[in-house]
């Protein structure tokens, strides 16, 4: 049995759904439980409304609104206890008296609200336009947020001098203790008993396994370089056993037991796949480890727990259409079940299950102005590159009759070692889709996720190889039938942006048109500023490896740089950027515009500034998507 709380689906239309629908704050972001099983938290967003804090008691599925703010959006929700949240707040004008970007902490009755300064959670970046939001960096990360009787959470702290320390930080009073750790420690887990017990720390150009033993009294374990064989990540620690992932001198990561006594890996993983790396997190109920969520083609739960894995096809058979994320409370037993659903078509359910009622209660919808119908479904494909190289890639086509000859999209990651596409709603592809383009998002090489070579494939390949494996993308979906050869255009932000627009400089012949948002124009500049979401490692590997050089590949830099290869782009072209994008500066939008205009005048360059306010409000993907899609029917045709 199914019911609503509120809200129902809407019928389908003739019209496409108007841009406001893909781009408005998600109205129902996603949820989690309180570890006693009895309440959920949630984002929520209205049309108008910044977004909140809610909590619902599910004995009455009820909600209370915790905290909202009409100058701020909540980001990301933690459950510190079953009477606590901690929430970040972004999104706040720098003029606002007494309110900061920052970590907070508040009673799921709205009691006693806290401002906990240690963290300073910058803005988010002009190219994070998903309505979804969340995943904001700072200055330190949360971690230790797991089940917990008191009103403490650990978080890790940069000492300013480049190393991560822990704190463990009282919620109610904002007091802080250093937790004592291994000098250099960056990475750690903690027992039942929330005591650190493993730490990964670099010494030099090692990584050094510690344990803290029963004593507390931390030894070495292990050292090993990060990027041999022998390497590998401390995963999860539970019942005196370490989970750690490593490739043990194959291509791709699993997951492996680690004897810390004989400083040992198993010889067979528990937990691999043959055609990706295994990445996602463990799921415990406080007491073991009951399952491992895996990202692959599509999400999915590996059940150790046969009563979790029972659930879990109780729970699919009801909802067979859609990605079915469960949990339950990790202390007390309540009958109450948090599901979280989605897929491509469907944006994110969040919904409760009664156990012992058989009763499938829906909270909220992420988008509930949008229905299935109106969505396109997407296929995982792959095509080969130039070179032989197997690339994967997601492909959503439109809801026409006839699905050849199309007006088709090359749509790139904002990060080149990051997957960026998933089997899930995504309101750009699906925008996109809406107004009948094709739109294929390749996971070109260097991208993580899809084994050692892959990724390795893509060292200092930019404008080169990577950009090979985008055209490539463009040429199978015009060999396909899908892709009309004469209207292709690439688009992107930040690393997307810098492949839309070199693009243009490398494939003219092929791609009509470029959009690139926060693009970056030049590869040199990376290392002349620091750029908040380009780590300066990436398993073990280093900015210089990983992209070049500054000082002995300024002429390669040169020839793979749209700013200085501007003169050469010459078909139609749009830039945005925010005028106070710590990530990619206004400034350089500008440059790029100055770089292409002069033998170009059908470059257009849009500023957007909101009077110093974070330009990834909704004002402004409205505006920016609207656009877009103008520039896209002047530039390839309306479909």
């Amino acid at each position: 049995m199914l019911s609503f709380l509120f809200g129902v689906a809407c019928p389908a239309f003739a019209a496409p759904p108007p841009v406001e629908a893909f781009f408005q704050d998600a109205e129902f972001a996603y949820a989690s439980m309180s570890p006693d099983g009895r309440a959920v938290a949630v984002r929520v967003g209205a049309p108008g409304v910044r977004t909140g804090l809610v909590v619902f008691d599910l004995a009455t599925m009820t909600p209370r609104v915790v905290s909202r703010n009409p100058q701020s959006d909540v980001d990301m929700v933690w459950w510190v206890s079953e009477k606590r949240i901690a929430f970040s707040v972004v999104n706040i004008p720098p003029a606002t008296i007494g309110s900061t970007n920052g970590l907070y902490a508040i009673d799921v009755d709205g009691s006693d609200p806290r401002g906990l300064d240690i963290l300073g959670y910058r803005k988010r970046s002009f190219a994070q336009t998903n309505p979804f939001g969340g995943g904001s960096t700072s200055r330190g990360f949360l971690s230790g947020i797991s089940p917990q009787s008191d009103d403490t959470m650990f978080i890790g702290v940069d000492d300013g001098a480049g190393r991560v320390v822990q704190q463990r930080l009282d919620t109610r009073t904002a007091a802080s203790s250093f937790v004592s750790s291994p000098f250099g420690t960056f990475e750690w887990l903690h027992d039942e008993a929330r005591v650190m017990r493993v730490a990964l720390a670099q010494e030099g150009k090692l990584h050094v396994l510690y344990d803290a033993g029963v004593d507390g009294k931390w030894r070495k374990v292990s050292w090993f370089d990060p990027k041999s064989d022998a390497a590998f990540l401390p995963y999860y620690f539970a019942k005196n056993v370490l989970y750690v992932r490593a490739r043990k001198g194959g291509d791709r990561e699993s997951i492996y037991r680690y004897n810390l006594a004989t400083a040992t890996m198993e010889a067979e993983p528990i937990i691999s796949s043959p055609e990706f790396d295994v990445e996602g997190y463990m799921l415990n109920d406080g007491k073991k480890m009951t399952g491992f969520s895996m990202q692959a083609d599509v999400d999915s739960t590996v059940w150790f727990d046969p009563a979790m894995k029972a659930l879990q096809g109780e729970i699919d058979r009801m909802l067979p259409n859609t990605v079915n994320n469960i949990s339950r409370g990790k202390r007390g037993d309540t009958p109450y079940v948090l599901v979280n659903a989605f897929a491509p078509t469907q944006p994110l359910l969040v919904l409760v299950y009664n156990r012992d009622t058989k009763k499938l209660t829906q909270l909220g919808s992420a988008m509930p102005k949008l229905s299935p119908s109106q969505l396109a479904g997407v296929d995982f494909v792959h095509y080969k590159s130039r070179d032989g190289l197997t690339v994967p890639a997601y492909l959503t086509l439109p809801n026409v009759a006839i699905k050849k000859n199309l007006p088709t999209i090359v749509f790139v990651g904002r990060y080149p070692w990051t997957r960026d596409a998933d089997w899930a709603f995504d309101p750009a592809a699906q925008f996109l889709a809406s107004r009948g383009y094709a739109v294929i998002q390749p996971e070109a090489r260097g991208v993580r996720g899809f084994g050692k070579t892959y990724f390795e494939a893509g060292f200092k390949q930019w404008g080169l190889r990577m950009q090979d494996d985008l055209a490539d993308g463009a040429k199978w979906a015009i060999a396909q039938g899908i892709a009309d050869p004469k209207r292709i255009c690439i688009i992107g932000s930040v690393y997307g942006g810098y492949a839309a627009l070199m693009g243009m400089v490398k494939d003219p012949q092929l791609f009509r048109c470029a959009v690139s948002w926060a693009g970056i124009g030049d590869i040199g500049s990376m290392f002349n500023s620091k750029w908040p979401e380009f780590p300066v490692e990436v398993e073990g590997y280093t900015m210089k490896e990983l992209v070049g050089d500054p000082d002995t590949d300024q002429a390669k830099f040169a020839a793979t740089s749209p700013i200085a290869n501007g003169a050469r782009i010459k078909g139609p072209v749009f830039l945005a950027y925010g005028a106070a994008d710590v990530q990619v500066p206004g400034t350089h939008g500008k440059r790029l515009f100055d770089a292409i205009r002069p033998g170009n005048a059908q470059v257009e360059f849009h500023l957007y500034d909101q009077k110093g306010q974070d330009w990834s409000l909704v004002g402004n993907r409205v505006d920016m998507w609207t656009k877009i899609e103008k520039f896209l029917e002047r530039s390839v045709g309306k479909p």
